[in-house]
């Protein structure tokens, strides 16, 4: 009996790790028939659903486990996962330490405690458990990617860029080079001061050359070419993020206004999280929805070969969550990257990346160079924001108004932070004078220990604390954008500039100071600001940023008149013009089609 119970757990086993989580579950299910429980069986079965979705009956199966073996390290971490999961961090954090009171050194414990750690903001312990691995067993540390994951992720956060690229390169060496690895270099790249777009380039390029041996072409997609007269082109969008996200501000305008006449839409949410944003963008009339259905990479890109595209848009670029893997075995015959990403993917597999002539300008140097992929230029802003105006509180007349003394803010994430960008901004406070003050916010900034830690970073490079506000994460969207109130300038960051971050605040009446720089990502602020109707607050060098922020801050006439004025001008403006950006993407996909044919009847 223990026998046969044995070899269907084992069974159960093999097709998870395949991917197979349907059949997996069958299988673990058949395992634990007429048993009252068994600690690794019901593990292994909460794994399956947890993958499939079904969080709720993980969280019993894996609590029945823990009852049947309290003091199983791996029982105890696995239920801690998915407490995680419910982002119930508390108790999933008591059972991590729990399981490490019986077995000190698992290093999956101390991976997912650090993680745990990290994710609720707490970087100074999650530092020093992946730093405690690193002394005592380097060669296990560099072999355990949620450590290193962790460590690089601390590392870029509390401004030390190039140590997260050291970690990720050591790992993947130690790794036989594991995509994660490289692909957590190529992301942390985007975020570096100092790196080039040549360096970019070339560590996106070496996470393309560690995965596509791994990822076989499909058979059978067909070459791009003519279409018979009257033939809508089928378009795919591929994304986990069609729900309350940033990616979903800027892409619902084209599942709504697409031209039906012209286009078959497919979306595919690669999500078991949706909400009210992904009914909304559901019920949109013509188009063909997929919900995610778990299963492997090569079982998904036949899924999308099914569907029988023309063109495939991918909205997630190297991002949490992302399908590439399942792209790059081309299950149409023309794929394109656009929007959740600010550089290439590092893949000639992938045809065309959409930008615009400000994101990416062809003179006095062609941005093509920096791309694996062909840069295809949509005609404007390669952006349409939708805003949340049923979330969005009245314009508040801001501190200027009031007579205080101005108010700098910068509500990006803090990985976009670097010393030499406080820097900058302890600049432009001394321009603005004595009293101006600069108010930071983002999820970092939650607990008061991490929030004295980044004040000392901020000391260093020049800003007086005194001078300094942190604030934590609020409560909901609402809430998030009514803190515009206390802003009367916000900064763009360097070299990686704000998307939604800009449009929000521009939204809520307060102009934002960009400066351009030499690569898409610090180009996209550019882009939003032309399309918006104000290109005056550009800055081309470090000089003019720090000067163009002073004076409008010191400026009370001209921010009083774009505090009533700007939210009107950017709803107005191209940047939301839906239908026409509806109009000008669709253009650029049947652009697309035609140069791939070009390409393909050329003998590429």
């Amino acid at each position: 009996m223990k026998d046969l119970f044995l070899k269907r757990i084992l069974e159960a086993q093999r097709l998870r790790d395949e991917g197979k989580l349907r059949e997996a579950r069958a299988a673990a299910e058949t395992a634990l028939k007429g048993t009252s429980g068994h600690p690794e069986g019901d593990k292994l079965l909460s794994d399956i659903v947890m993958r499939l979705g079904d969080i709720r009956e993980a969280e019993r199966l894996a609590r029945r486990a823990v009852l049947l073996a309290p003091n199983d390290a791996s029982v105890l971490i696995h239920l801690g996962v998915v407490l995680a999961r419910r982002d119930q961090r508390e108790e999933s954090e008591r059972l991590f330490r729990r399981a490490l009171a019986v077995q000190p050194k698992n290093v999956t414990g101390r991976g997912e405690l650090a993680d745990l750690l990290r994710a609720s903001g707490r970087l100074a312990e999650a530092e020093a458990m992946c730093r405690e691995l690193q002394a005592d067993a380097p060669a296990v540390f560099n072999r355990s990617v949620r450590h290193a994951e962790v460590l690089a992720a601390v590392l870029l956060a509390t401004g030390r860029g190039r140590e997260s690229l050291e970690v990720f390169r050591l790992a993947a060496e130690a790794q036989d080079g594991n995509p994660m690895m490289f692909e957590g270099r190529a992301f942390n790249s985007l975020l570096l001061w100092d790196s080039t777009p040549e360096e970019i380039l070339a560590c996106h390029r070496d996470w393309a050359r560690a995965v596509e041996p791994r990822v076989p072409l499909l058979p059978g997609v067909p070459a791009p070419g003519p279409r018979a007269a009257g033939r809508k082109l089928r378009v795919g969008l591929v994304s986990p993020d069609f729900r309350r996200h940033s990616v979903a501000y800027f892409i619902e305008p084209v599942i709504e206004h697409l031209d039906r006449s012209r286009f078959e839409l497919f979306v595919h949410h690669t999500n078991t999280v949706t909400d009210a944003v992904t009914a909304r963008m559901r019920a949109c009339p013509g188009v063909s929805w997929r919900e995610a259905r778990p299963g492997t990479a090569a079982e998904f890109a036949q899924r999308l070969k099914r569907d029988r595209l023309d063109v495939l848009v991918d909205l997630t670029g190297l991002t949490h969550g992302h399908a590439m893997f399942a792209l790059l075995a081309r299950p149409a015959p023309v794929l394109v990257t656009y929007c959740g990403y600010p550089s290439t993917v590092g893949s000639s597999r992938i045809d065309f990346r959409i930008v615009d002539a400000e994101t990416d300008p062809q003179a006095p140097a062609d941005f093509q160079s920096h791309a694996a992929e062909r840069l295809l230029r949509i005609d404007g802003c390669f952006l349409c924001y939708r805003p949340p105006l049923d979330e969005a509180p009245e314009v508040d007349p801001g501190p200027a108004s009031r007579g205080e003394p101005p108010v700098f803010v910068s509500f990006n994430a803090a990985q976009k932070i670097s010393d030499e960008l406080l820097a900058i901004w302890g600049r432009v406070l001394s321009a603005a004078g004595p009293a101006a003050r600069l108010l930071l916010k983002n999820a970092a900034f939650a607990r008061a220990d991490e929030r004295d830690r980044f004040a000392a970073r901020a000391a260093r490079a020049g800003i007086d604390p005194a001078r300094l506000e942190l604030a934590g994460p609020t409560q909901g969207l609402r809430e998030h954008l009514a803190a515009y109130a206390r802003a009367d300038v916000a900064l763009d960051t360097f070299p990686y500039h704000g998307t939604t971050t800009t449009c929000e605040a521009m939204l809520m009446g307060v102009p934002t100071v960009t400066l351009a720089g030499g690569r898409h990502a610090s180009r996209v602020g550019v882009s939003l600001l032309r399309a918006a109707g104000m290109p005056e607050l550009i800055a081309g060098d470090e000089a003019g940023y720090i000067r163009l922020a002073a004076e409008l801050a010191l400026d009370r006439p001209r921010l009083a008149e774009l505090r009533r004025s700007l939210r009107p001008r950017m709803l107005a403006s191209p940047l939301c013009d839906g239908p026409g950006f509806a109009r000008r993407f669709g253009d650029a996909l049947e652009r697309a089609w035609a140069l791939a044919g070009e390409r393909a009847a050329a003998g590429r």
